[in-house]
């Protein structure tokens, strides 16, 4: 940009065109120079913008899906509760705390249809990832 710069000032310390010939002569050159830098910029902030919202977007995602997996544990839990011994309640709501694994989980619930099974109770069932 300063070679650009440079040169059509040294051309037009030459005095053969009008100055305002000149000033337009530079005045196109940063132009030229700054749109380029500028598109550059836009564009680095628009790829910056799509990578935080697709991060956002993916950790909702992932919290939905949580969510909704404690629902469904909770709400079978609550359908089971009736027929289940104090203690065995207790002893599932401690095995779902320690939940390590999506096969821990799975094993979880399927205590839980287990026992709604056996009592002809209605129940939904949860597709773990």
């Amino acid at each position: 940009m300063l070679n650009n710069l440079s040169n059509l000032v040294e051309r037009s310390s030459t005095r053969e065109q009008e100055p305002r010939e000149q000033i337009e002569q530079i005045r196109d050159a940063l132009l030229n120079e700054s749109t380029a830098r500028l598109s550059i910029l836009v564009w680095l902030c628009v790829l910056l913008c799509v990578f935080i919202v697709s991060l956002h977007f993916t950790d909702y995602i992932q919290n939905e899906y949580r969510n909704s997996a404690i629902a469904h544990y909770r709400q079978s839990l609550m359908m089971a509760r009736p027929y289940m011994k104090e203690i065995d309640v207790y002893l599932t709501e401690a095995e779902f705390a320690g939940l390590q694994s999506k096969e821990d989980y799975v094993k979880v619930l399927a205590k839980l249809y287990d026992i709604l099974d056996r009592n002809g109770v209605p129940h939904h069932i949860f597709q773990a990832w």
